[in-house]
């Protein structure tokens, strides 16, 4: 098995301590990565609980049968390779759909995957410009569509412009399209280190941002548009939510803006379910009506996300961004 670089996973004593697992406990890790949030929500669980880990990455799924080998745990985790988008059909086949004392989703990027060139997420890294995170060996490697070179090679100006806006939020984005597409004419881009560095090439000065490569926002809204990144968020956290216990808990960390704008929405629409109700004016209502029309089903575990401490970040630079949110379910 080839070694692969999985770094400590961000916010884990802050993630395992807030979803609060007890002995006998079912948890579920969506992503499954090198297995660190997994292993230690495991030991809270013990042996007499389970652990059911999801990854949609044949490498990480590979790597963490290899580091349960000869372990004690094996009997208790059950690994699937899916989208967590998928959670509900998962659980159900494993009958603890409803019953789930804990859920956790580290919705970023693995160090393993964008320190590998052949994965293609980095600009400092050339490899060819695939970018999904399903890539790899064996009959289900293609969960996957489309590739980041496809995208680049035959989306229209108009289409790439829309990716960079939407995912990547970048000022350039028209700009950039229609110089990559009017380049492509004479080379095509397959490989990462070709695409940055023509984005580089090209990027206005008067709009570059301090030390952040010009690259960053495109290989950014690829990857996200590539996996349906926004689109896997939405269906799964109401599938997730549904999935708990009452009691139970579902932790998100999240990296950037774009991830973590619906997953504060879907909290704040769990825990006041008035925010979208549409309550007759001409009606009054007593507030202990109202609160039995539109029960809470969530309570938040922090008014506030948890970040990373200074020590932290000092350790893992990749935790610099990132916010965890807990919500506790209240109700059927």
């Amino acid at each position: 098995m080839n070694v692969i670089d999985y770094h400590e996973p961000v916010l884990l004593k802050e993630t395992v301590s807030l979803l609060a697992l007890k002995e006998g406990d079912v948890a579920v890790d969506c992503t499954l990565g090198g297995g660190g949030h997994a292993f230690e929500m495991s030991k809270k669980v013990g042996t007499e609980g389970r652990l059911i880990g999801i990854d949609r990455d044949g490498e990480a799924i590979e790597y963490v049968n290899h580091r349960l080998k000869d372990s004690e745990l094996k009997k208790m985790f059950h690994i699937v390779r899916d989208r967590f988008s998928n959670i509900r059909k998962i659980l159900e086949a494993e009958s603890v759909y409803g019953s789930v004392s804990a859920i956790i989703a580290d919705l970023g990027m693995s160090s393993a995957q964008v320190g590998s060139p052949k994965r293609g997420f980095s600009f400092y890294l050339d490899g060819p410009l695939d970018m999904r995170m399903d890539h790899g060996s064996g009959p289900e490697s293609d969960l996957g569509g489309k590739t980041a070179a496809e995208m680049v090679q035959g989306f229209s100006a108009e289409e790439l412009s829309a990716v960079f806006t939407q995912y990547g939020e970048e000022p350039c984005a028209r700009f950039l399209a229609e110089r990559i597409v009017e380049e492509r004419e004479k080379h095509e881009f397959l490989r990462t280190k070709e695409l940055a560095m023509f984005i580089e090439k090209i990027y206005p000065k008067k709009m570059r941002s301090g030390r952040i490569h010009p690259a960053t926002k495109i290989f950014q809204a690829l990857r996200i548009f590539v996996n349906n990144e926004l689109g896997e968020i939405e269906t799964f956290l109401p599938d997730a939510f549904a999935a708990l216990k009452v009691g139970g808990r579902l932790g998100l960390i999240t990296f950037h803006s774009l991830e973590d704008r619906p997953v504060k929405k879907a909290f704040q629409n769990w825990e006041n379910p008035l925010l979208n109700a549409h309550l007759p004016r001409e009606i009054p209502l007593l507030e202990k009506e109202v609160q039995m029309r539109y029960p809470k089903k969530g309570k938040t575990i922090r008014p506030f996300p948890q970040k990373p401490s200074i020590e932290e970040i000092a350790r893992n630079p990749r935790a610099r961004s990132a916010k965890l949110r807990v919500i506790e379910k209240l109700e059927k």
